[in-house]
This record gives structure tokens, sequence and C-alpha cells, in this order.
């Protein structure tokens, strides 16, 4: 796949990856999956601009199902 690296600034084959991370969020660490390129040019990382996917909201909306709240 062919993308724009706002890294290097080439055109370039990039590598589309999904794993999980751990976001913080009050102390708490909350596992998230996160989306994003990578350059196979400069070995930068970057989200896709076009993405709805929020990991923080994720995490955010994670940390009130798990404590029964709706605001910080």
């Amino acid at each position: 796949m062919k993308h724009i690296c706002p890294n290097c600034e080439k055109i370039t084959d990039v590598q589309y990856i999904k794993t999980n991370e751990e976001i913080t969020v009050k102390g708490e660490r909350i596992n998230v999956p996160v989306e994003y390129f990578k350059c196979m040019e400069c070995g930068g990382e970057f989200e896709d601009p076009e993405s709805k996917h929020d990991p923080l909201a994720l995490a955010f909306n994670e940390y009130r199902r798990l404590h029964g709240t709706g605001s910080f």
C-alpha cells in the first residue's frame, strides 16, 4: 500500500499496524486497540488522518465503564 509519509514526505510503501497499547487514565492503565501506519522508507509511524478511530476516547470510555462514572 502506498501513502504519503508525513515524516519523510515521500510517497512510499507503508505497513498497516493494528495492535493494543496501554493508555493511562487518572493513574490507571487501560488497554485499547490502536491503528496506525509505518513507513517502510524511514520507519516513521503515523495515524491515518481519515480514520475515525480514537484510542484516547476509547480509553476514557472504558475507564467510565469500569468505574460507573459519567464524567471526570
